[in-house]
């Protein structure tokens, strides 16, 4: 439910596929490519709330969240500077 109803998670993957993914997919990957994001999806997010779970890593993780965000951040800012850059080469 939480993926359904967060648009940023749908920019996030609309800047992913549209960076590293042909611009003419096949008809497997466009087939697959649902499938294995979602589960993905559920493995991560099961895996988060296991670890979460226990106070110490959830400790361990606020503590370094203002890190693990500026990281993500540029991670996705340079994602995006690749696909302006893609796009104006061509």
């Amino acid at each position: 439910g939480v993926m359904l109803t967060n648009p940023k998670a749908a920019v996030q993957y609309g800047v992913l596929f549209s960076a590293f993914l042909p611009s003419h997919p096949s008809i497997t990957l466009a087939l697959t490519l649902p499938l294995a994001v979602f589960l993905m999806e559920a493995g991560w997010y099961t895996f988060v709330a296991y670890a979460l779970s226990a106070e110490r890593s959830r400790i361990s993780y606020l503590g370094a969240k203002h890190w693990i965000d500026r990281f993500a951040a540029l991670l996705m800012g340079g994602m995006s500077l690749r696909l302006l850059l893609a796009r104006g080469a061509t």
